[in-house]
């Protein structure tokens, strides 16, 4: 077993890992201090700049109208580069029976081990109301 960036790693064979870790009475720390503090930096602004992705995509497609919304059932998906990390949007526009349309933006993060999900999204009817997604609905799409 050893420690690496916050992970408990079991391997058959030992793990090269850039960085030192002590413990002492507070837990866990880094003995390079900064390196570590910038590498957490820049993988923290790149979460955010990506979740501002999806909110400004979620925004737009909040101020279509229900007939462009529509012909949207089969957008492909969008790669792109956030901060050097790989990543992929994509919007899903289903219709339900009641009528309305219900839109994801649906993002994904490249990270070491998983992906970050970022998730948008709304219920737009024919006549122009938006209502916010229910919480529970959201579980469909991470």
């Amino acid at each position: 077993m050893e420690w690496c960036r916050g992970w408990v790693i079991f391997l058959d064979a030992p793990l090269k890992c850039p960085y030192n870790y002590e413990k002492d009475a507070s837990g866990i720390k880094n003995n390079v201090g900064q390196k570590e503090e910038k590498l957490m930096e820049t993988s923290i602004s790149a979460k955010e700049a990506f979740r501002d992705i999806v909110a400004r995509r979620g925004q737009h497609l909040r101020g279509l109208n229900y007939e462009t919304l529509v012909q949207m059932t089969s957008v492909p998906n969008e790669s792109i580069t956030v901060n050097g990390r790989k990543a992929s949007i994509g919007t899903i526009v289903e219709l339900r029976s009641d009528g309305r349309a219900r839109v994801v933006v649906q993002g994904f993060l490249k990270a070491l081990i998983k992906a970050h999900v970022e998730l948008d999204g709304f219920c737009k009817s024919k006549d122009g109301t938006i209502e916010k997604m229910p919480d529970d609905e959201f579980h469909e799409f991470d």
